[in-house]
């Protein structure tokens, strides 16, 4: 697992995460109802196999789940264990620009 310092979110959609180096490099920690949410309006497989295409979610691992186990900030139990989808923002910026 990895361990990741996120920042507080305004939302319970997820968090975005800095990258360790401080480069541009941005990821997007978001759960299940956030990508839900962010999407609605499309059926939900395939956002998340042409995101997976795309590269912009990691592809699915051996569960079969593109959402990863992160340690984050909790409101109510401090930090835990939850699943969430890292979305590479700069990967989503790169396509969206070149659309």
């Amino acid at each position: 697992y990895r361990q990741h310092p996120a920042e507080p979110a305004h939302s319970r959609s997820g968090r975005m995460v800095a990258d360790e180096r401080r480069r541009r490099a941005r990821e997007y920690l978001l759960t299940s109802a956030g990508l839900h949410d962010a999407t609605k309006g499309f059926d939900f497989q395939r956002v998340l196999t042409v995101l997976r295409e795309k590269g912009v979610i990691p592809p699915a691992g051996s569960d079969g789940k593109s959402s990863r186990p992160e340690w984050v900030p909790d409101e109510k139990d401090g930090k835990k264990w939850k699943r969430m989808y890292t979305v590479n923002a700069a990967r989503l910026e790169e396509l969206i620009h070149d659309a």
